[in-house]
């Protein structure tokens, strides 16, 4: 990630931060939940078990196939999340990363 700000503060000791499918679809919303429980700390999970229990990525592309860098989903997962992380520090809010 890049940041056009720097991080302020130091984070708690302990930390809650529960898994995000963030290739699932409909997409979770981390701002959505963030201003509805106030959870500002989140654990991306990328690669979560296929129908066989195999890690793959998103539960559907198998890890050996290492194509994933091909599918615009990606991509496009990559780019929303940098660019909220940036909008919610920016907003004056508390950034989400920090």
């Amino acid at each position: 990630f890049v940041f056009t700000s720097p991080c302020s503060g130091q984070p708690p000791e302990k930390i809650f931060a529960p898994y995000v499918d963030v290739l699932l679809y409909p997409a979770f919303s981390i701002n959505n939940a963030f201003d509805r429980t106030g959870q500002p700390y989140y654990t991306l999970a990328f690669i979560t078990a296929d129908t066989d229990c195999k890690p793959a990525w998103g539960g559907v592309i198998a890890l050996e196939e290492n194509h994933y860098m091909e599918y615009p989903c990606f991509h496009h997962c990559r780019y929303r999340l940098q660019t909220r992380l940036g909008r919610r520090d920016r907003s004056g809010r508390k950034p989400l990363y920090g």
